[in-house]
């Protein structure tokens, strides 16, 4: 007789069910445990006292948006101009709370790797989308093999190519793959009805081992479940099985340069809320465009270049500019520029600038002249011989000579936003330039250049050892696995919330390429077994941060760290913010709660009580800015009132329950755990404060109560609470209590 049925995102999780248990760290080698010491009456309880000190918080949270916020800055100020690439997925809906200027961050700035793909960029890459040639036949043939191999040059716009070509094939959409999947096993792609599935990169030793009838049976599988795949190649990576031959497509037409850039550069204004306006409205921009369509070797540079005209048209950015940076002599122009950097102070100033352009000036001046003496040291190591003089260097000089400029911006720091003197490049391309020719002209620098990096991950500064891991990470393009082991990894070793944010840069920009993607899943399962609790921190964080993997695979990860018998609180810290992070990517809150749903109700205490942690910080953590509103909701209030779509169903016991459904188990089990029950009711508490000075969510929160009085069975203790809260000596919450108190007794609870 078959078994129940289990859905697609639980399957992950039951590998953790087979793991034998490891005897308690108590326990003697023998199995026995040893006596242990009677605690005194007044004694505090172990258990109570981490869960009182551990509690999540809202400055917690502003501080995990301030990360948050750090890093994103890095990448914007290194790549400058529009830094999100063609598959990253915007979100504007679950954010934290965010102390720093600029509203609220997203953890992942929507990046999504692997996973389903938003609508919303399926719709995008509709409107920019032009077709080859011989696009027809490209498409007729993935209609006739259902699974094909795309083999294109790198910058063909090949992703976007495949993204298109299953969004119309497809009506149920798109997913990517886990980058570590094996195309030789069919029933564990997790290949699901009606949809088009992407394979970015087809890993080396996998093409190797391709056979004819491995796509035999992936294409049976696909059309059992009416599905399409698309996988991409790259033409250097070698099909040995010659059979294979008919599986695979060759992109030969390059796309029509013109239309692409026409097509960009009305989705730019479009994107501004401006009316649509032909790039041919603009005859100034005319022998630019013919110029760059000439010299393009990548659609992405097409389409950054449509951008930036784009930018002109509206007239935030300088024409001027835009053209001395696409000009056929602008190459020539920069190496000219940085050859003419007579010294190291020099030469020092326009690498840190670099690496943490838009800083304020102080940290800029420092980090330089830290980076010239380490230079000097290089090329005179007798230290007695080394001289420097303190007044030789002019600031205003060296700002004019590397083409740098100084402005007032409000700055974020620990007591508070600050006006500070930033310097930056007046060319945002700038710094990636600056990085990557020092790095590909000049190999002496290397060793130098990444050791003063190094020592930078360790700032006292947050914000600095994120600007330093960014730059590690751009480095790292060419160079990875150098970089992991001298680098990055001896940041993780140091287990240091520092040389976390350092970690956490430094996979910024590897997490976005295809061709690194498989490698860092690799290097993460490492450090996740790994003794070094550093490595493993980062390895939690990477996963829920950086969507490598899809979110039940990720999960099931996170939740073998949280079975092991010696799981730490600082692995439940890690496994909180990565879970956050995950949530605010769009229709992921759903899987999260599904699985958290499962964690809370194990039998086995860690994982239980790391679920408990995490339901209490995605409560304490998330908000949703609604432009109606005068304040922030509470995520899951908000969710549950109004249901918005989930990527995947939300599970429970094998029913799919609605999002109302899950936050009412998920907060009524927080209200039946011993310890966390108060948590969770200052939370609540503060709900109400929100819904004193808006009235919006006080119905909604009512019907939460009378939901939570449902399941727990206990709606005295509710209303106890609400009756204290009320009557509070020094606060006004009496009208925001009598509405909800007024919903609480309709019992308005949704099914």
């Amino acid at each position: 007789m078959a078994g129940p049925t289990v859905s697609d995102a639980e399957q992950p999780e039951d590998v953790d069910d087979k793991t034998e248990d490891k005897p308690a760290a108590d326990s003697t080698e023998d199995g026995k445990d040893e006596p242990k010491a009677e605690p005194a009456d007044d004694a505090e309880d172990p258990l109570e006292k981490e869960f009182r000190t551990t509690a999540p918080d809202r400055d917690k949270g502003r501080q995990l948006g301030e990360d948050n916020r750090a890093r994103a800055d890095a990448v914007s100020a290194l790549l400058g101009g529009t830094t999100q690439p063609a598959n990253i997925f915007l979100n504007n809906t679950i954010g934290l709370l965010d102390a720093g200027a600029g509203g609220p961050v997203d953890a992942t700035r929507g990046m999504v790797v692997s996973g389903a793909v938003a609508e919303q960029t399926l719709r995008s890459v509709a409107a920019t989308f032009v077709e080859p040639d011989d696009y027809p036949g490209l498409r007729s043939k993935l209609r006739a093999r259902s699974v094909v191999m795309l083999r294109a040059k790198p910058g063909w716009g090949r992703t976007t190519f495949a993204l298109r070509l299953l969004h119309q094939e497809c009506v149920q959409g798109v997913e990517k793959l886990n980058p570590d999947v094996s195309l030789r096993a069919p029933k564990e792609l997790g290949l699901r009805a009606g949809r088009g599935h992407l394979l970015e990169w087809l890993r080396v030793n996998e093409a190797r081992q391709l056979h004819e009838f491995h796509f035999d049976e992936l294409k049976r599988a696909l059309d059992t479940k009416g599905s399409r795949m698309v996988v991409l190649l790259d033409p250097a990576t070698e099909i040995r099985d010659e059979a294979l031959s008919a599986y695979i497509l060759d992109a030969t037409a390059f796309p029509d340069g013109a239309a692409v850039v026409a097509n960009h550069f009305r989705a730019h204004l479009r994107s501004a809320g401006k009316p649509e306006q032909q790039i041919e409205d603009f005859p100034e921009f005319a022998d630019l465009v013919t110029e760059s369509i000439r010299t393009a070797r990548r659609v992405g540079q097409l389409a950054e270049f449509a951008r930036d005209l784009g930018e002109v048209a509206l007239r935030r950015a300088d024409f001027a500019t835009i053209r001395s940076r696409y000009a056929g002599t602008a190459e020539a122009e920069f190496r000219e520029w940085f050859d003419t950097l007579i010294d190291n102070d020099q030469r020092a100033f326009a690498v840190a600038l670099a690496a943490f352009n838009g800083m304020p000036m102080h940290i800029v001046a420092e980090t330089a002249t830290l980076l010239a003496k380490d230079m000097q040291a290089a090329e005179n190591p007798d230290q007695r011989t080394r001289t420097r003089s303190l007044f030789t260097l002019r600031r205003s000089d060296l700002i004019e000579t590397v083409g740098a400029e100084v402005v007032t911006e409000m700055e974020t720091t620990e007591l508070g936003p600050l006006m500070a003197h930033v310097v930056k490049y007046r060319d945002d391309r700038r710094p990636r330039k600056v990085l990557q020719h020092v790095w590909w002209e000049y190999d002496e620098a290397h060793a130098v250049v990444r050791n003063w990096l190094r020592k930078l991950g360790a700032s006292e500064n947050k914000r600095v050892c994120a600007r330093a891991g960014v730059a590690v990470g751009l480095l790292s393009l060419s160079e990875f696995d150098h970089a992991r082991q001298f680098v990055i990894e001896k940041w993780a070793d140091a287990d240091s919330f520092r040389e976390l944010q350092a970690v956490m840069g430094a996979l910024e920009l590897p997490s976005r390429q295809p061709e690194l993607q498989p490698l860092l899943v690799e290097m993460l399962d490492k450090w996740l077994k790994s003794d070094s609790v550093g490595r493993r921190t980062a390895a939690i964080k990477a996963l829920g941060t950086f969507g490598i993997v899809t979110p039940d695979v990720a999960m099931a990860k996170m939740r073998r760290v949280a079975s092991r018998e010696d799981s730490t609180t600082k692995d439940r810290f890690a496994i909180a913010d990565a879970l956050t992070n995950m949530a605010m990517i769009p229709g992921r809150l759903g899987q999260v709660l599904s699985s958290l749903l499962r964690w809370t109700d194990n039998m086995r205490f860690p994982i239980r009580n790391t679920g408990l942690f995490c339901s209490l910080q995605l409560a304490t953590f998330l908000h949703v800015s609604i432009e109606e509103s005068p304040e922030p909701w509470p995520a899951l209030l908000h969710v549950a009132e109004n249901e918005p779509t989930a990527e995947r169903p939300i599970r429970f016991r094998n029913d799919t329950i609605s999002y109302r459904r899950a936050v009412v188990i998920t907060l009524a089990r927080l209200l039946d755990a011993p310890f966390r029950a108060q948590s969770l009711y200052a939370e609540l508490k503060s709900w109400v404060d929100t819904a004193q000075k808006d009235p919006a969510q006080r119905a909604p929160l009512g019907r939460l109560f009378a939901g939570l009085a449902a399941e727990t069975g206990d709606e005295d203790s509710l209303r106890f609470y609400l009756n204290e809260w009320a009557t509070e000596r020094k606060t006004n919450r009496t009208e925001a209590v009598a509405d909800i108190i007024a919903a609480l007794d309709e019992g308005r609870v949704r099914p």
